[in-house]
């Protein structure tokens, strides 16, 4: 698993691009589908994903993140939604209960480079829940 390697799924263009400009320092892949990331995630060693709560697909990104950490639960997975801000504590809570590791407002893309720290800080997560012994 690649932790340098990011997928962003959104079916937005523009917002796509916001991401990949957060993200200079990381190999980036973009796609518009979940169905389409989830070939790349079976076929690569992508390591994160960035993905919007919707997109074109039937379903949506709570349900797309759980899959996700069930199937590969390394993977550092961050939600994204374009959401009135006074939303935020629920969509962040959704994405907790399926397993992200991390949301954020889209509006805050354009507001200065956070999207490497909150990487940095889900990888140094799984890290230290790597470090603690199995009880059983």
């Amino acid at each position: 698993m690649n932790y340098r390697k990011v997928l962003v799924v959104d079916d937005e263009k523009t917002d796509r691009a916001l991401v990949r400009r957060q993200l200079r320092d990381y190999e980036v892949f973009e796609v518009e589908t979940y169905e389409t990331a989830l070939g790349l995630l079976e076929d690569g060693d992508i390591g994160v994903v960035v993905s919007d709560t919707n997109s074109k697909s039937e379903t949506n990104g709570f349900t797309f993140c759980a899959g996700i950490k069930i199937s590969k639960p390394d993977i550092i997975f961050l939600g994204m939604s374009g959401i009135d801000p006074g939303k935020e504590i629920d969509y962040r809570e959704l994405y907790e209960i399926n397993g992200a590791d991390g949301f954020f407002i889209k509006g805050k893309l354009t507001e200065g480079i956070f999207l490497p720290e909150m990487i940095e800080k889900a990888i140094a997560e799984h890290s230290d829940e790597a470090a603690v012994p199995n009880p059983l």
